[in-house]
Parts: C-alpha cells; sequence; structure tokens
C-alpha cells in the first residue's frame, strides 16, 4: 500500500487534527470509491501539509485519503469526526487489503436522524483491525469547503465535546438573557437602542446555533432545507443587525443624517442584491463570496462609524469602538486559525465568538452608562424644574410635591400642621429707589433666613414675586407663630448699603394651622393667606393669624 502523508498510528489516540496524515485529490468530474482509490494508488492524491485542510469557496468535492495503522494484536475502537457542521455530503469508506469493509453515509443534506452517531458534528466509530487500514472521505458543500479531521478514542471526543457543551451552554444561556433584558427594557422605555441590541444579540445567536450544528441537532432536526438557507438568512441578518443597532447606538441619524440614510440604502441594496442571487439564480458559491465582502465590509463601517462618533463627542463611541475592535481581532485568529496559518487550538477555533462574547458585554456596559447618563440627566432637569433660580429654593411645584406625603401623613395619624406664609414689606419700593438687582439681594437675603431656621422636615419655598412659604408638619399653631416671630425678627435686623444709602427691610407673615375647618392643603395655605393680608393690613413687620385657638385632630 503506498504511503504518500505518513501511516497514522492510533495505538495512542491524540485529540489534535491529523491534517498532515491526510493525501487529498479535488474532483474535476465524479468519482466513485473505486475510482477515486485506484487515483490513490497511483499517486494522484496530494499530501496536506496542514493541520485544517480549507479549500475554500465553490470548491469541487474533495476525496481524502487516511492510512491508519494498529500495531496490537486486538481491535481498537477510534472516532473519526469531522467537526464541521455545514458539509453538505460525506461519504466514508473503510478499506482493508483494497476491499470495502465498511461505509457511512450522512451530511447537511440528510435528515439529522440518518447520523451515525447523534452529534452536531460528523463522527464515525469503527474498530480499527490489526494492521493498516485505508479509510477515504469524499466531502461536497457549497459552503466554505474547511475539513478539520480528527482521529479519537470514543471518550476523547466525548470529554471535548462535554467541556464545549458546558462553554456553548455559558454563551448562549448569557447571551439569551442579556438579549430578553433588553427587549423588556425596550418595552419598558420605548428607546429603539435597546431593540436593535436585542436583535443584534439574537441573529447572532441564530448564526450562530446554525454554523456549530445546535440548531439542527435541538431545533430542526428533520428540516435539511431549512439548515441549509439558514445559513444564508442569518448571514445576512447578522450584520444587518448590527449596522442598525450601531447607527441608533450612535445616534447617527441626529449627528449625521445624511450618513444614516445612506448606510441604510446601501446595506438594504446589498442585501437585496445578494437575496436576489440566492433566489433567483441560485448561485450560491456567488452568494456566498458576496456575503463575506458585506462582513467585510460591515467590520469596516462599524469602525468608522465609531470613529466618527467618538470625534463628534459621543461618550458611548469609545466602548463601541473597543469592543468592535476585539471582536475583529479575535475573528482574525479564527479565520488564521482555519486557515493553518497558526497552530490549531481550540481556543484560537473560537476565538470569534469569545470576542463577539467581550463586545456584547462592553455594549451591554455602554448601554447601561448611557442609561445612567440619560437618568442622571433627567434627574438634574427635574431638581432644576423643581427650583427657583434665583434663591435655589424649591419653587410652587417643588413644594406640592414635597408636601403632599407630609401632609397625607400628619392627616392619618391626626397630627398638627402649620403653614407660614412671608411677604417683604414695600418690595416695590425697594426696586424702584435701589434697583433690581437690590431686590434680588434681599429676596436671597429672605430665602438663606428661611432655610437656616426651618427644620429638616419642613418644607420651604419661593411662593412667586417677594412671597415665602413654609409648610411645618406635626407643628401647632403656638409653634409656627413663634417661628414666624423668630424669622420677622432676624429679617428687620438685616442692614444692606449701598453707597451712602442704608436699607432696611421687614417682613410680614401669616400663620395658619390644621384644624376642623381645614381640610385641603390649598384651603391651609388660603387661610394662611388671608392671615398674612391681616399682616399687611395692620401695619406690616408682624405675624398674624386669622385663628384664635389650635384644635386637636379627632
Amino acid at each position: 500500500m503506498p504511503v504518500q502523508a505518513g501511516t497514522l498510528n492510533i495505538t495512542q489516540p491524540s485529540t489534535a487534527p491529523i491534517g498532515k496524515s491526510i493525501s487529498w485529490f479535488q474532483e474535476s468530474q465524479p468519482l466513485d470509491m473505486a475510482a477515486a482509490s485506484q487515483k490513490y494508488r497511483h499517486g494522484v492524491f496530494k499530501t496536506s501539509s496542514h493541520e485544517l485542510l480549507n479549500f475554500g469557496i465553490g470548491s469541487n468535492p474533495i476525496w481524502l485519503a487516511i492510512e491508519v495503522k494498529n500495531d496490537t494484536e486486538a481491535p481498537l475502537l477510534r472516532r473519526l469526526s469531522l467537526k464541521n457542521s455545514w458539509l453538505d455530503k460525506i461519504h466514508v469508506y473503510f478499506l482493508a487489503h483494497n476491499r470495502l469493509i465498511k461505509e457511512f453515509q450522512t451530511g447537511d443534506m440528510f435528515p439529522f436522524h440518518q447520523r451515525p452517531i447523534p452529534d452536531r458534528y460528523f463522527d464515525f466509530d469503527y474498530p480499527f483491525p490489526p494492521g493498516e487500514t485505508l479509510v477515504l472521505i469524499r466531502a461536497a458543500t457549497v459552503e466554505p469547503m474547511i475539513l478539520p479531521v480528527f482521529l479519537t478514542s470514543p471518550d476523547q471526543d466525548y470529554q471535548r465535546d462535554l467541556l464545549e457543551g458546558y462553554s456553548y451552554g455559558l454563551l448562549y444561556g448569557g447571551l439569551s438573557l442579556l438579549a430578553a433584558y433588553n427587549f423588556l427594557l425596550f418595552l419598558s422605555l420605548k428607546s429603539a437602542r435597546y431593540f436593535y441590541y436585542s436583535a443584534y444579540l439574537t441573529a447572532f445567536l441564530l448564526l450562530n446555533i446554525t454554523y456549530t450544528g445546535h440548531g439542527y441537532r435541538w431545533l430542526w432536526p428533520n428540516s435539511p432545507q431549512w439548515q441549509f438557507s439558514s445559513h444564508f438568512i442569518f448571514n445576512l441578518l447578522f450584520p444587518f443587525t448590527g449596522l442598525l443597532f450601531a447607527l441608533h447606538f450612535l445616534d447617527i441619524k441626529l449627528a449625521f443624517p445624511r450618513l444614516y440614510h445612506w448606510v441604510i440604502w446601501i446595506s438594504t441594496g446589498c442585501l437585496s442584491t445578494i437575496a436576489g442571487i440566492i433566489i433567483v439564480a441560485h448561485n450560491y458559491p456567488l452568494a456566498i463570496s458576496l456575503i463575506l465582502m458585506f462582513t467585510q465590509a460591515y467590520c469596516i463601517g462599524m469602525i468608522l462609524l465609531g470613529v466618527l462618533s467618538l470625534r463628534a463627542g459621543e461618550r458611548a463611541a469609545r466602548f463601541f469602538l473597543l469592543g468592535t475592535v476585539t471582536h475583529i481581532v479575535t475573528s482574525m485568529f479564527s479565520i488564521l486559525t482555519v486557515e493553518a496559518l497558526i497552530p490549531y487550538s481550540i481556543l484560537g477555533h473560537r476565538s470569534a465568538e469569545i470576542g463577539l462574547t467581550i463586545d456584547a458585554l462592553l455594549l451591554a456596559f455602554a448601554l447601561a452608562d448611557q442609561f445612567r447618563t440619560l437618568n442622571h440627566q433627567k434627574m438634574e432637569a427635574l431638581e432644576l424644574a423643581m427650583l427657583d433660580p434665583l434663591t435655589s429654593m424649591n419653587n410652587r411645584r417643588a413644594f406640592y410635591w414635597q408636601t403632599r406625603p407630609i401632609w397625607n401623613n400628619c392627616i392619618r395619624k391626626k397630627r398638627a400642621m402649620s403653614l407660614v406664609m412671608i411677604d417683604i414689606d414695600h418690595f416695590k419700593r425697594i426696586n424702584d429707589v435701589f434697583g433690581h438687582s437690590y431686590g434680588d439681594v434681599v429676596l436671597k437675603k429672605v430665602a438663606q433666613i428661611l432655610m437656616k431656621e426651618a427644620r429638616t422636615s419642613d418644607v420651604a419655598a419661593r411662593w412667586g414675586g417677594e412671597e415665602f412659604v413654609l409648610f411645618m408638619g406635626e407643628t401647632s399653631l403656638p409653634e409656627a407663630f413663634s417661628f414666624a416671630e423668630r424669622i420677622r425678627e432676624k429679617a428687620s435686623n438685616i442692614r444692606l448699603t449701598d453707597g451712602n444709602k442704608s436699607l432696611f427691610f421687614s417682613v410680614s407673615i401669616g400663620v395658619a394651622s390644621v384644624d376642623y375647618n381645614v381640610s385641603d392643603l390649598d384651603e391651609l395655605i388660603a387661610t394662611a393667606d388671608k392671615s398674612l393680608y391681616l399682616a399687611k393690613k395692620n401695619g406690616r413687620n408682624q405675624v398674624c393669624t386669622t385663628q384664635e385657638a389650635t384644635f386637636e385632630l379627632a
């Protein structure tokens, strides 16, 4: 038996790919097993120099020949594996002494239950007898002809599959939860970026389970046509959803509206063209080549969008760029591994998945950062909407918002409540004589007195113009009256100067407390306002109340 690629001794099985022990031949016209065997014996097959064999897109069917040697005196059960889930048709022949001993036929074009071993890859167990055995394999596919061939013990293959199964479980579980969480955020916040991020992750998951064989193994085992079509559909869907997410995540429509529409039109045109080639022309190799070109353009476009957004001051672009570059770099490692330009390793083979996982986590962090920033901005806007810009006190809106829960609590507990209404005396005259800037100073002084003297449980606000209000929970009328008198006295002791002019000012204060006749906050305010009017009517610079007594809440 001629030796072209070196006989593979299986006495001590290895988990490494056996590409360098393989000879290969590419069909120019269909061959059967007998014709292929004859070509091998005549030395037509070529020797492989790579651990993984890669014949590219649109390759004619490939024949592989492996000479296996069993040095023991008993049969050795070994598992031949082709770790590529998208091979359309596979024929495997085991020959001894130029006689066919056993053959298998399987592939993606056949229902899953016809596989000799129910695995997402193509596995064949065979008890190699003592001596030499020739294994011939014919592989055909319209997709990239990548042939990672392994010959191990069933137990070794099981252990490797078990480890990979755990890793895929973590990958799919984590990304599924992330996709579901962001979809729920979209439903709650109505923000498109969360929807497109969820769609982007979902598209990657669908693409991955299709190309790794998990989809055919668990979701559609009796649909070989869908298994074939899904590769093209999800290969188009993944970069398209990625672009849509990038456009919304980076706010390209707002920052670069013309670019936004160009990206949408060009990507839609590319997808339509590729879909037409698949549906109408059935030119699958051309479609795959165009998909790869579109994916490459997508990677470049993602980086350009990130750079433009970063230059435009978009904070989230930093995370986006880091994640995109990580994904592209790790994908290059996967390509280099498949092309056998670097030594084969599971880590290298799956580095693209690792890179996209890192990318997904960085983007999730960036979305969380955006959410936190937007929430902070909303809180700042709400806080500014609740503050009086001159005095930095609560405004009327904030007063109602903060007072309502205290009011309801005191009503429920039947506790006393009081309200103090303050007005600066002759404020118009201050503005006319000293100017509006001095009027602002007077307003700030009164605000400072009020905020300094008020308790932490009290709610103070500028009511409007030169009026201020203070709500005092669990405070009786005498206590509020005493507090108001202290405010009036402190205000009257303030002296402001403007050159040779000195300014003294005073305040009038009205006080009201909850009794049986006051059942609403606005009514309590109105009662305090009447008391303020009485103070002004009686000569200003005094504290008055229209209530003659304080009542307990029943």
